[in-house]
């Protein structure tokens, strides 16, 4: 048996050996696809070549994430520009854009954006049907990745985040032994139902009440839309249900719920869980003003992104990381 040679992986791959040269040698001036094939089979076939070098052509990818305005958004731009770093020597580099995803406007006209510089996108959206629409034509060109919450009707290759509605199972059974036995009322406070990972989590949590605390029940769920409200629509439904002993921050809000239970003396008495550990909902857990924050760690997430893009460009040998990331527990103690 003879070893295989360019040629070989040109007729596997689908491109010219002139194709093959160019990009083994780094010479640059490849289609990011064509180049990703030829790597691809390169070492499937075993070429002895050094593949390790690194390649000419950067791969761009354009990441769309929530708004600057969110402590967790500026958290997860962070996170991308050390995953940058981290992926130099494969060439590959994300270029962050914040959004207003609740805006579906907005959103496509950044998708469009993006798709005409990118070579492929990162993108963190709700479900609105324009939004989904673009994302499912870009996915038939472009490799398509969902972050944090899925988009699992679009064609994307893949969901990199939380399992939600696990999340949401620990944040009930939280819940449920915080308040304890006699348990009482509940209320969850959200941020829009077009996304996933928002509703999911509210199933788990709800389920796992259902199982295990039948007497702690959800008897509202407020929808704040961009989690300014909160406090408010929280006093409102305290003020109609005096019974309500726990709140489910399920999304953004946290610092104007915590000055509304504040103001009507119900915060030592009231237990609040919410989600991501940014600078002040930290303070409010040393506070005691929350009780229990579940965090899914945006570093790792953003990199494990990044990770996953590099191996499907051919960047990267090894396979990724697993695209499923742990969650992590914080209380006043370990905050």
């Amino acid at each position: 048996m003879r070893k295989p040679n360019a040629k070989d992986v040109a007729r596997a791959a689908g491109v010219s050996p002139a194709t093959v040269d160019r990009v083994l040698n780094a010479r640059g001036g490849v289609d990011v696809e064509k180049e990703r094939c030829v790597f691809e089979w390169a070492r499937r076939l075993g070429l002895d070549r050094n593949l390790k070098s690194r390649p000419t052509r950067l791969v761009r990818i354009g990441t769309l994430i929530g708004p600057e305005s969110n402590p967790f958004y500026k958290r997860l731009s962070r996170a991308f520009a050390r995953a940058n770093q981290i992926f130099l020597p494969a060439n590959v580099q994300c270029s962050v854009r914040f959004c207003n995803y609740l805006d579906a406007s907005e959103t496509v006209a950044h998708i469009a954006r993006i798709e005409e510089t990118c070579d492929a996108i990162i993108v963190v959206s709700p479900e609105h049907p324009s939004v989904s629409t673009a994302l499912s034509s870009l996915a038939r060109k472009k490799p398509l990745v969902a972050m944090i919450t899925d988009l699992p009707d679009t064609g994307r290759l893949a969901y990199i985040g939380l399992d939600n509605r696990v999340a949401g199972r620990v944040a009930g059974d939280l819940m449920g032994r915080l308040l304890g036995r006699d348990g009482n009322e509940v209320v969850l406070i959200t941020e829009t139902n077009a996304m996933l990972a928002l509703r999911e989590r509210e199933l788990g949590f709800r389920d796992v009440l259902a199982e295990r605390h039948p007497d702690c029940r959800v008897v509202g769920v407020v929808e704040t839309s961009d989690g300014k409200r909160g406090g408010e629509l929280l006093r409102e439904a305290v003020e109609e249900r005096p019974k309500i002993v726990g709140v489910y921050v399920v999304s953004t809000g946290s610092r104007s719920i915590a000055a509304a239970l504040a103001a009507l003396g119900r915060s030592a008495s009231t237990t609040v869980i919410t989600h991501e550990l940014t600078p002040a909902r930290r303070t409010l857990l040393k506070t005691g003003a929350i009780d229990a924050i579940i965090d899914q760690n945006p570093e790792l997430q953003a990199q494990t992104a990044v990770e996953f893009m590099a191996h499907h460009f051919g960047r990267l040998e090894a396979a990724p990381r697993p695209l499923t990331t742990p969650l992590t527990l914080f209380f006043r103690e370990n905050c």
